[in-house]
């Protein structure tokens, strides 16, 4: 459990370390404006939110156990529970507005 965790921690300051030096850069890019991508972010998180609501867990519960620590580390662990659609959204809006070491050092 303890080598999940570091790779799920480490994994999702990496993601959004990048996203908040380069996150606006892809989305202006792509012709993705910020309030579209905090939308969009919103909608994806609403499934696996129903589903707790509606189940009590946020995803589908198989009898069969991961094999290793990457195999649930990355997802659903790194991403999306730590560095989700909002964190990420989050550390974009941040950057442009704060300025990107300040939100490199608050990650």
């Amino acid at each position: 459990k303890l080598e999940a965790a570091t790779i799920a921690v480490a994994a999702s300051f990496v993601m959004l370390v990048i996203f908040a030096l380069a996150g606006q850069k892809v989305l202006d890019f792509l012709g993705i404006s910020s309030a579209s991508f905090q939308v969009a972010a919103g909608l994806l998180l609403l499934p696996p939110a129903y589903r707790l609501v509606a189940e009590g867990q946020p995803a589908s519960h198989t009898e069969e156990a991961p094999s290793s620590p990457l195999d649930f580390a990355l997802v659903p662990l790194a991403t999306p529970l730590i560095a989700g659609p909002g964190a990420l959204a989050a550390t974009a809006s941040f950057a442009q507005s704060l300025g990107q070491i300040e939100t490199i050092i608050a990650v």
